[in-house]
């Protein structure tokens, strides 16, 4: 690595030099993190070393809720200069509805910690919207989840005029969308014979009327 030309020599020298890359030389590597406003932040930065004008791919690192990117290659630079940035996007987070039976609510998505746009209460005929079996929050959580609709189920009235008629015992004064079929009972009135119903069940007078399985509404019928 040293040469010396001694006093007194002669004649022409030639020397021809001979490099070694250094096995230390300085490289960066940056870490970034994506913001909810879609830019990056640098969150760790690590001073490496490699050889000189080798190639090499930096590790990446692995971030809760953050997609990692893919590896780059670099040559590492004589001056230290090199450098690699490798960006993580926020996950994207899918949330689902289960209605059970009412009406269809979009999946949604969006980027975790990003703010939900919560959707209106579902609808269901004969029901009111009661819960979501787990809270839906305000903001994108770190995993996708799906939320389940519970129902409170609506108590329909049956008022009666009865113009003198007693009313049968086993006529109900209400009803649910569940109740089985219910066939109303002829009233009674002493020295009458019962003709028929009117009101609910249609402009037709009928001495036998019946509300449906899975009906709705308030019902009222007068005896005749």
């Amino acid at each position: 690595t040293s040469v010396t030309i001694a006093k007194w020599s002669t004649g022409n020298k030639s020397y021809e030099a001979k490099w070694t890359a250094n096995t230390n030389t300085q490289y960066k590597v940056y870490h970034q993190k994506e913001k909810l406003d879609g830019t990056y932040e640098t969150v760790e930065t690590e001073t490496l070393s490699w050889t000189t004008d080798t190639k090499v791919t930096p590790s990446r690192k692995s971030y809760a809720w953050f997609t990692s990117p893919a590896g780059q290659e670099i040559t590492i630079k004589w001056d230290g200069t090199a450098s690699v940035t490798y960006k993580y996007a926020r996950k994207t987070i899918t949330l689902s509805f289960n209605t059970n039976g009412g009406s269809t609510i979009n999946a949604i998505s969006g980027k975790y910690g990003a703010t939900v746009n919560k959707p209106s209460d579902p609808t269901k005929t004969g029901y009111t919207f009661g819960w979501w079996n787990t809270t839906i929050p305000s903001t994108f959580p770190a995993s996708d989840a799906t939320y389940t609709a519970s129902w409170n189920v609506v108590t329909y009235t049956i008022s009666y005029t009865l113009n003198g008629w007693t009313n049968a015992s086993s006529n109900p004064s209400s009803y649910t969308i569940e109740s089985n079929a219910i066939t109303l009972a002829a009233p009674t009135r002493a020295w009458y014979t019962f003709a028929w119903w009117t009101g609910s069940n249609g402009t037709t007078a009928q001495t036998s009327v019946t509300i449906a399985k899975w009906s709705t509404g308030n019902k009222s019928y007068e005896a005749k």
